[in-house]
């Protein structure tokens, strides 16, 4: 058995990672901030720091995250940008850079794509969360046919929202029950 090796990208200041809760991970394991905005997840510097200090890394646990409530005809093109960068160009970064290193070492690997419900759905007041995660699907669908045969693994997961003791100064007062309200509105 070989000993495994995984890493979690803790682009969100609020991730359990980037918090330190890791009990519940196996074998070794390095979290990093990173902020695909200012360019530090394009290029193989972030995968040398981590290889530095774990040696050569098996697992890839993508959990890029940026959103914050604004309806779409108020968004700013630097308010787009800003989510779909760390979302989507964070994700496709890591992921082709951990890809051109475990081909070039013949090895196999793992990498999981953390998405959200709202890329099938749509997020009233999110739309570039959403978009950018819809991206993040269809680019894990993508890598994982082109890298199947090369036993690279590439699987995704899209955790729905959860109660948790801070969501009110996440979402705002009121903003959880707002958002039910006006799916009535929506046509489907």
């Amino acid at each position: 058995f070989h000993r495994q090796r995984n890493l979690q990208i803790a682009q969100a200041p609020g991730s359990p990672c980037a918090r330190g809760d890791h009990q519940a991970f196996r074998g070794e394991f390095f979290a990093i901030g990173l902020h695909a905005d200012d360019g530090a997840v394009r290029g193989p510097t972030p995968h040398r720091r981590f290889e530095a200090k774990l040696g050569p890394v098996s697992t890839l646990i993508n959990n890029a995250a940026g959103n914050f409530a604004v309806a779409a005809e108020n968004m700013s093109p630097n308010a787009w940008r800003a989510v779909t960068q760390i979302v989507l160009d964070g994700t496709f970064f890591m992921s082709t850079e951990f890809g051109r290193r475990r081909l070039a070492a013949e090895s196999e690997g793992s990498i999981v794509n953390i998405a959200a419900t709202y890329a099938w759905t749509g997020g009233p007041g999110a739309s570039h969360s959403a978009a950018a995660k819809a991206g993040v699907v269809n680019l894990t669908q993508s890598l994982a046919v082109e890298w199947a045969s090369d036993g690279i693994r590439v699987n995704g997961i899209a955790p729905g929202v959860f109660p948790h003791r801070d969501q009110d100064a996440h979402w705002g007062e009121g903003r959880e029950e707002a958002s039910r309200n006006r799916v009535v509105h929506v046509p489907a």
